[in-house]
C-alpha cells in the first residue's frame, strides 16, 4: 500500500540511521532499508553505522512521488482501473449536484467500461462542455 510520507519533517542537514528515518517519515525501518538496498538511495557511511544524509532522503523521496504522478490533461479523466487518464465516453456523462455545491460528473471508462468520477467546478465544467 502506498504511502505519503511526511517529508517536511526531515531535516536537510542533519543524518539520520535506519530508525530515526523511519521515526521521522513515519515509515517501516525495513522500508528504509529496502530502498537503500533496492531503489539506490545513498548512504554516507557504509559500516559500522548506516548514515543517510537528510537532503539525500528528501531528493529521494520527493522523485519518487513525482514518479507516480500522472498528468491529466483537460477533458479527460483518471481512472482507477486502468491508471491512467482516459477519455470517457461521450453518451455517459451525467452530471450531479452535491450538498457543498460542487458538481459531480459521472461517466464510463472508454477503454475498460468502468465508472469514472471527477469533482467540477465552474472553469472545469467548460472544458467537458457543460
Amino acid at each position: 500500500m502506498t504511502k505519503n510520507f511526511k517529508i517536511r519533517q526531515i531535516k536537510e542537514r542533519h543524518s539520520y540511521t535506519y530508525e530515526e528515518a523511519s521515526r521521522v517519515i513515519q515509515a517501516n525501518k525495513n522500508s528504509v532499508r529496502r530502498w537503500v538496498a533496492e531503489d539506490g538511495l545513498p548512504l554516507i557511511t557504509k559500516e559500522p553505522q548506516h548514515l543517510i544524509l537528510g537532503a539525500d532522503l528528501k531528493r529521494f523521496l520527493i522523485e519518487k512521488r513525482a514518479k507516480k504522478r500522472v498528468h491529466v490533461p483537460k477533458g479527460y479523466v483518471y481512472c482507477l482501473r486502468c491508471k491512467c487518464a482516459v477519455k470517457p465516453v461521450e453518451g455517459s456523462l451525467s452530471l450531479h449536484d452535491t450538498k457543498t455545491g460542487v458538481k459531480l460528473l459521472h461517466a464510463n471508462c472508454s477503454s475498460c467500461g468502468g465508472e469514472l468520477r471527477k469533482s467540477l467546478n465552474a472553469q472545469l465544467m467548460k472544458d467537458y462542455g457543460f
